[in-house]
Parts: C-alpha cells; sequence; structure tokens
C-alpha cells in the first residue's frame, strides 16, 4: 500500500518520469555549470504528484515545534509562479489558514495591492526548489518588510549548488540532491570533456 509520504527513490522517480529531473550538461542562467537540472513546474503540472509532495513537506514542517504551536492560524507564503502548486498543498495538508505569494516585477519581489502580508502574521515560506537561494532571502526579507513573522521555511528539492543559510529561521528540505556544479566554463569539467551544453532558464 502506498504511503502518505513517499521515499527519496519514489520522489526522484516522480520528478524523472514527468521530465522534471534532467541529466546531461547545462548551463544556468548565473553561467554556473551543472549535471543535473530540475524543472519542476513540469512535476507540478500533476495534481496526485503536487498533493503527495506538498503532504510529504507538511510532515517535516510540521514536525518543527513553532509550526505545530502556531497551528492554524499560520499564513504559507511562496513565490510566484513556481512555489503556488507547492503553497496549496502544503497549507491544505497543514490545513493554516491562508496562502499568499509574491511575484517577480523587474527582478524583484513584490506583493500586489491588498494582498500582502499584514504585521504581526505568522508566516511558512514554501517553495519548490532552491537554485541560488536569492529568491528565499529575498522572500524572506519582503515578508520582514511587511511585519511577518516567519516560523519556518521548507522546498522540495535542494540541489546543493549554492549553500543557504536561513539564520535563525528553521529549514527543512523534503530531499537533497547532490548536484556537481561548476563556477564558470572554464572551470566546467564537462565543457572540458567535450559535453555539449544546454542553456536553461529558471
Amino acid at each position: 500500500m502506498r504511503t502518505l509520504v513517499p521515499s527519496r527513490e519514489e520522489i526522484l522517480h516522480m520528478l524523472t518520469q514527468t521530465g522534471a529531473l534532467r541529466q546531461g550538461h547545462f548551463q544556468l542562467p548565473t553561467g554556473i555549470h551543472t549535471d543535473h537540472f530540475f524543472q519542476m513546474p513540469l512535476a507540478m503540472r500533476y495534481y496526485n504528484y503536487v498533493r503527495r509532495l506538498g503532504v510529504a513537506l507538511s510532515r517535516l514542517l510540521r514536525a518543527i515545534p513553532q509550526v505545530s504551536r502556531a497551528l492554524p492560524r499560520c499564513t504559507v507564503i511562496a513565490p510566484a509562479s513556481g512555489g503556488i502548486p507547492v503553497a496549496f498543498s502544503v497549507r491544505d495538508a497543514l490545513e493554516a489558514e491562508q496562502v499568499a505569494w509574491a511575484e517577480k516585477r523587474n527582478g524583484d519581489l513584490y506583493f500586489r495591492p491588498f494582498t500582502a502580508v499584514h504585521p504581526g502574521d505568522v508566516c511558512i515560506l514554501v517553495d519548490d526548489i532552491i537554485l541560488t537561494a536569492k529568491t528565499m532571502q529575498r522572500l524572506i526579507e519582503l515578508v520582514r518588510e511587511h511585519g511577518g513573522r516567519i516560523i519556518a521555511a521548507g522546498v522540495l528539492v535542494d540541489p546543493g549548488i549554492r549553500p543557504f543559510d536561513p539564520g535563525d529561521i528553521p529549514f527543512v528540505r523534503l530531499i537533497e540532491f547532490k548536484t556537481r556544479s561548476f563556477l564558470s566554463a572554464e572551470e566546467c569539467e564537462l565543457c572540458r570533456a567535450g559535453e555539449p551544453v544546454v542553456k536553461v532558464t529558471f
């Protein structure tokens, strides 16, 4: 019988089957070269996968004492657009109060008018993946600028491309995946081996 929380192998199978996890030689917009690439929206197209992954992430979040004490009076917040399916799934599993999301404009995150976090709101931040950590870091800053109190954060996948230091915020990852990465083409072993590179976007 299938369990509510999939194993690491099951998660990787979901991501591979949907094309969300690819192996090869990739150049990210930052110039970093990697041997794996996650295109998480390909997995987020399937409700059954979104639900299973969201439930699994919610179990890790609920195990954080601050979260279990605060529920259900919490807002689950994600950056658009990749984090929105995760936020709704986690909210359902936690039975949290509501969902909010920050959108991107001119390279920065913002809340639309009347949808912003309010001072004192208890917030849980989620996303589908953490690559350069810039989006999650900016989301933390944005929520705090609006007076929100962040009690936890979590992502489905951390490919280990860049370390993320959340400071005093409890942070959980559903799976950690060790991606080989190189800061530039000059340092890239895949380039030196003559493997064709695919330029990808976030």
